[in-house]
C-alpha cells in the first residue's frame, strides 16, 4: 500500500499531483516484451514501444520481439508490458521471480496483453 502521506513530504517540491518522479522514486525505462507472443494478430510491444518514441525520442527502451528471449531483469521501471501466460512465461510469472524489477522501480505502468 501507498502512504500519500509519506510520498507528499518525500517530493521535493510538494503539490496536489503525487509524483514519483519528484519523490525520487521514479524509473526511467520502459520494457515491451513481446516475445513467444502466440497470437498472430498485432506485436503490442512493438506498437507501445514506437509511441512511447513518439513522446520522447530520447526514453530508454529495452523491447523483445517475438523470436527474442522474455525480459527477465528491469532496471529503473517506468512501463513494463508482456504477454505473460499468452506469451509462455506461464501462469505464475509474475510471482516466481522470473521477472525481477531493480534500482528505481517502485511506481511503473504495467500491462499483460
Amino acid at each position: 500500500m501507498i502512504n500519500v502521506a509519506v510520498m507528499y513530504t518525500q517530493m521535493a517540491n510538494p503539490s496536489v499531483v503525487i509524483s514519483a518522479e519528484n519523490a525520487g522514486r521514479g524509473g526511467s525505462g520502459y520494457f515491451f516484451d513481446d516475445a513467444e507472443e502466440v497470437y498472430a494478430f498485432g506485436n503490442s510491444g512493438l506498437e507501445a514501444k514506437n509511441e512511447v518514441l513518439k513522446a520522447n525520442a530520447q526514453a530508454s527502451i529495452d523491447y523483445r520481439a517475438r523470436t527474442d528471449a522474455h525480459i527477465s531483469n528491469a532496471a529503473n521501471v517506468s512501463g513494463y508490458q508482456t504477454w505473460g501466460f499468452n506469451g509462455n512465461q506461464g501462469a505464475e510469472y509474475s510471482l516466481n521471480g522470473s521477472v525481477v524489477f531493480t534500482g528505481r522501480s517502485n511506481w511503473y505502468v504495467m500491462e499483460t496483453v
